[in-house]
């Protein structure tokens, strides 16, 4: 995918976690379920592809990080802080279909989920992702 793509997409989804922030995480848990999951990994595919660790062709999906051992094999190959980036997206995707699938979730655990992506955003942040979205 085109960096022009990710970064519009990725714009679509940090717009979506916002809203949700605004209007109340136990109202908008869905959408932060799946906007959470699907920009992280919309970010470190971005990296990966700018980093020119991953070929343009090649496409990351939320699925990917459904295990450890399963993120691992996916991300075979070496970057700065992967080990930490592999755990935040494999905790993103454990709790994702919970939220968007499952109950109703209290807000202390939207927050925990929200503070995982952000987490991950910080990294992104420090490796120039974020400079031109």
């Amino acid at each position: 995918m085109k960096t022009t793509e990710h970064v519009r997409n990725i714009k679509e989804s940090l717009e979506e976690i916002d809203e949700a922030v605004e209007l109340g995480l136990e109202r908008r848990q869905r959408s932060l379920g799946f906007h959470v999951s699907v920009c992280a990994t919309e970010l470190v595919e971005l990296y990966l592809h700018k980093a020119g660790l991953l070929d343009e062709s090649r496409v990351l999906k939320h699925t990917d990080f459904s295990s450890l051992r399963r993120a691992r094999d996916v991300l075979s190959f070496a970057f700065p802080r992967k080990e930490e980036v592999i755990e935040i997206l494999v905790e993103i995707e454990k709790r994702r279909n919970v939220l968007c699938y499952g109950k109703r979730k209290e807000e202390d655990e939207l927050k925990e989920y929200l503070n995982l992506f952000m987490r991950l955003k910080r990294i992104m942040e420090e490796e120039g992702v974020m400079d031109e979205i």
